[in-house]
């Protein structure tokens, strides 16, 4: 008797495993709460990420974009303003009052650089 309920339990263990579905936790980009930046006035909001540019809410002009703190080792804390596409995946990026430009250079890194040395540039800050 004991082997036999033994023997069910082992088997209802196996079943639960095989038939257990695990969903891994995905986020995307428009689930983190950013600082968005008017690159024509300097105002800023916090909303959810996601493409620009917004309308900013001061100054009516179409260049509110998610703006986000990278760090030169050298020369400190720089305000980067991120463009993304529809899936959340950053497109372009822009320093000060530099153009924009590719967010990932031809070697397949961040392509944010120190505006004052050149040099490669770390998020946080």
């Amino acid at each position: 008797m004991v082997a036999i309920a033994a023997a069910v339990v082992l088997a209802w263990r196996a079943y639960r495993r095989q038939n257990a579905s695990e969903k891994a936790v995905t986020r995307s980009t428009s689930d983190f709460v950013v600082e968005w930046r008017c690159l024509a006035c300097g105002h800023t909001i916090s909303a959810n990420a996601g493409p620009g540019p917004r309308t900013c809410p001061k100054c009516g002009k179409p260049e509110m974009y998610v703006s986000l703190h990278w760090t030169c080792p050298t020369h400190g804390s720089q305000t980067v303003a991120f463009q993304y596409d529809k899936e959340g995946n950053p497109t372009q990026v822009k320093m000060g009052g530099g153009e924009w430009k590719p967010a990932i250079d031809a070697e397949g890194a961040w392509n944010v650089r120190c505006p004052a040395c050149g040099g490669a540039m770390m998020p946080g800050g």
